[in-house]
């Protein structure tokens, strides 16, 4: 598990190549298929990657690359229609397009819910993995201190001119002992951001009940650990946020 609590991610991939078991406790009882999760962002997209992988399953945006010809580009197009396939060119979403156009799922009222952000101050959107860290005197890195993960809610520029496509991380209410059950009971504020945190905001129960409970279902259900979850989503305005629930992306490493 120290690779994991140093957040190694080369060494987790090798480790995890090479069919290292998740299941061998500590001496604790602790395992790591049960410890990864509190470890932050980039290691549990890591293990979660490697444990899709030795079950032959795949999760949407699992590598930032094409979807036609895998080319790893940081200049990524969305399909205009279910906005979670991404092409690094013209040509490629055309070649894709007779086999992905029996997947395609565009944005509808059945497969989204509108959520209507809340711009109050909270203190920041560090890890609390990275806090950990930090705190027992283990190494951190830098980006996770950044200026964009420091500061609180933040809508985009000119949003209301233009809505915008985006992937969003949702984090449900937590209970910090690890009691699932009452986390479901809470019905506190909603966590949503960014990768670079240019929109950040919470979701309030009161504002949209049925939206709020539709969506904290799927990310107890789907989500990693039952605590957040990636979505695929149009910030259409300030105050209209249309998350498409019915497609949860493979986990990130933010």
């Amino acid at each position: 598990m120290g690779p994991m609590m140093l957040n190694m991610i080369q060494t987790i991939d090798i480790l995890m190549e090479f069919n290292a078991s998740l299941d061998i406790p500590e001496a604790d009882g602790i395992t790591p298929r049960r410890h990864f999760l509190g470890c932050g962002p980039r290691v549990t997209a890591a293990v979660t990657k490697w444990i899709r992988k030795r079950n032959s399953e795949e999760a949407p945006r699992e590598k930032k690359s094409c979807d036609s010809c895998g080319k790893e580009s940081a200049s990524l197009k969305n399909c205009a229609k279910c906005r979670v396939a991404r092409y690094c060119s013209v040509d490629c979403q055309r070649s894709a397009w007779p086999t992905h156009k029996r997947t395609c799922n565009p944005f509808s009222h059945s497969n989204t819910v509108v959520l209507i952000p809340h711009y109050h101050a909270y203190n920041n959107t560090i890890p609390t993995a990275d806090l950990t860290r930090r705190a027992m005197g283990y190494p951190s890195e830098a980006e996770a201190w950044s200026k964009n993960k420091m500061r609180g809610a933040h809508a985009p520029k000119k949003v209301d001119k233009e809505s915008k496509s985006i992937t969003i991380k949702v984090q449900v209410p937590w209970n910090f002992q690890g009691d699932l059950e009452a986390s479901k009971k809470s019905s506190g504020d909603l966590l949503v951001y960014t990768k670079k945190r240019d929109f950040a905001c919470t979701i309030r129960k009161r504002d949209a009940p049925a939206e709020y409970d539709r969506i904290a279902a799927v990310v107890r259900e789907k989500g990693v650990g039952g605590a957040k979850a990636y979505f695929a989503a149009e910030l259409e305005s300030r105050d209209r946020l249309v998350v498409k629930v019915t497609e949860v992306l493979a986990e990130q490493p933010w």
